[in-house]
């Protein structure tokens, strides 16, 4: 996701600087503009000259916010220069979101906000939406960003203005939680970009939308539209682009198994990426060939590109890409009878899986209580203005004897207004508990599901394993050493009890209030369906489910049947919804 979102979010922010410098000033170095200070300017020049300094250096030197910092300090409280305040703002958000201080990038932008609000510059509001969209967004954190970003679009849309580009973001955002008016966003991207000739905008457009294709299955639709990206990049000479459309070209061919025109395109794909050192798409093209080599019994060669891909994810620290690497590296040692190397490769897979998938739980978790700190200091805010309104309100009514009844009336009244809008506020503060609670347990269930495919995922392996070691038990010669090690290994990985035990007390320390509402509503369910009931509830196939309670699917089936009869459902209900709804 952040990949995706890259190529849009800093250079959108150049550009904006409000008000216009004049020319005189524009045309001056960086060493003329210095020097200027150094002639005694008058204050409003003074400030023009520390905001163009500020603006040249942002990108190359740490000194640039001391320059945002004196004109701050030249403008004060005098409204006459306030309207600088928009360029400073903005500066200060995009030095504070590179150093990675989020929190403090979203602060200058809302006060820039606030500002363009006050003037009235309803194009600079929107603008400044999609800025805070994009702060959000560089964090990974997709729903506030969305958020921020549709705002932008509602203002957009009320000024008679399309953005093609921010259309495009929303549609990369909505990709995996609403497909649907993630397609509609992107035929909009196209439908501005065509319109406005905005070619490199358009072949942007044709080459996320073929990810959504993808993703949907419609091969023929994403070749059509890679094709098209493939060609504007071409004549462009957008080589890493160019390169990456034949990326995934070479994947999609791939996973519709037309493997020579799958290796042409990926062929083509790692010439290109070569010529500019991309690491990151080499190491992913790398793994691709690999596999069609794999696919096509050439593993002595799959294994040599699998790990020359798995050096590039290394050593630019992708980890995730590298796992899978692991994995691949394994399959490839089963299938040449390299038990040992496929051994200790599974381990080093299954170690760096465990500490990936700890590390994005914990991740998660900082994320949502930072979410929820922030709405708390919010609310802070709010009962701290109130407060202050109440005591400037006091001060006032010592102050006129005259108008003492008519004062405290006043006060009694404000009093009142402050006591519900203070209650308002903890209700409001209750909901964000309750949205973060919601989100705890969404991310609850993710791990649930996380859980449940890694053991489903390690059953298939050590099964394919076990297969392995009997074809070799009928054969004349072997090493009775490397059998009993690969045979071993089987017996521990299949006995998977421990893990499927920590896994039932996951469920039932999360879903404990859903067992108790079952347990009310059918009291003569077995602990074993009231066990289908969740794994049914959170939506595990029966072949997912066989392997998590050490059963055949076609038992599974048959529990499955039985657990429908005792909830008194008819074959049209779905047990699934029906389980969601207590």
């Amino acid at each position: 996701m952040k990949r995706v979102l890259s190529c849009v979010m800093f250079s959108a922010f150049l550009g904006f600087g409000i008000p216009g410098y004049s020319q005189e000033l524009s045309e001056l170095t960086i060493e003329e503009l210095q020097a200027e200070l150094q002639n005694d300017p008058d204050v409003e020049k003074e400030i023009e000259i520390y905001q163009l300094l500020c603006e040249r250096l942002l990108r190359s030197d740490s000194t640039a916010i001391n320059y945002c910092s004196k004109a701050q300090e030249l403008i004060g409280d005098n409204p006459t220069f306030e309207k600088y305040l928009l360029s400073i703002y903005t500066n200060l958000g995009i030095y504070h979101v590179r150093e990675g201080e989020i929190a403090l990038s979203i602060e200058y932008f809302r006060k820039r906000l606030e500002l363009a609000q006050k003037f009235g510059r309803d194009t600079v509001v929107a603008d400044t939406y999609r800025f805070i969209g994009n702060v959000f967004a560089s964090a990974g954190r997709y729903d506030s960003a969305l958020y921020q970003y549709l705002q932008a679009q509602e203002m957009y849309q009320a000024l008679n203005y399309e953005n093609g580009q921010l259309y495009e973001t929303i549609a990369n955002l909505k990709v995996t939680t609403n497909p649907q008016e993630a397609r509609l966003f992107y035929h909009k991207a196209i439908a501005v970009s065509t319109r406005n000739n905005q070619q490199t905008g358009l072949a942007n457009a044709y080459l996320n939308f073929s990810n959504l294709l993808v993703r949907s299955e419609e091969y023929d639709s994403a070749i059509f539209y890679l094709r098209l990206a493939s060609n504007h990049y071409e004549k462009t000479n957008r080589v890493r682009l160019w390169g990456s459309s034949h990326r995934l070209l070479g994947k999609v061919y791939l996973d519709t198994e037309q493997f020579d025109s799958a290796r042409y395109y990926l062929n083509s794909a790692i010439s290109k990426l070569e010529e500019i050192n991309y690491v990151r798409g080499l190491a992913e093209v790398y793994h691709l060939y690999g596999t069609s080599l794999q696919k096509a019994g050439q593993v002595n060669e799959a294994a040599s590109w699998t790990r020359k891909g798995m050096d590039l994810n290394q050593q630019a620290g992708l980890m995730h890409h590298y796992r899978m690497g692991l994995l691949q590296l394994h399959e490839i040692q089963i299938s040449k009878n390299e038990f040992e190397s496929a051994l200790t490769n599974y381990k080093e897979y299954q170690a760096l899986t465990d500490s990936i998938f700890s590390e994005e739980r914990l991740a998660r978790i900082d994320e949502l209580e930072q979410q929820f700190e922030s709405a708390l200091k919010d609310h802070e805010i709010a009962i701290l203005k109130k407060e202050t309104e109440y005591a400037r309100l006091m001060q006032t009514s010592l102050g006129s004897g005259l108008l003492l009844l008519l004062i405290i009336g006043g006060v009694l009244y404000r009093l009142q207004v402050n006591k519900r809008t203070l209650t308002e506020t903890e209700l409001e503060m209750q909901k964000q508990k309750q949205e973060r609670l919601s989100k705890e347990v969404e991310f609850k269930n993710k791990e649930i599901m996380n859980f449940a495919v890694q053991i489903t995922q390690r059953n298939e392996l050590m099964e394919k394993l076990d297969e392995q070691v009997g074809e070799i038990r009928g054969k004349h010669a072997y090493d009775p050493r490397d059998l009993q090690q690969v045979a071993d290994l089987v017996k521990v990985n299949l006995n998977l009890s421990r893990q499927r035990e920590d896994f039932h007390s996951h469920v039932e320390s999360v879903y404990d209030t859903f067992f108790n509402k079952l347990e009310e509503r059918f009291p003569d369910l077995s602990e074993s369906e009231k066990r289908l009931s969740a794994l049914l509830r959170i939506n595990l196939s029966s072949k997912e489910i066989a392997s998590i309670v050490n059963i055949s699917p076609k038992s599974v089936d048959m529990n499955r049947y039985r657990l429908r009869k005792k909830l008194g459902l008819d074959s049209e209900e779905n047990i699934q919804q029906f389980l969601r709804q207590i």
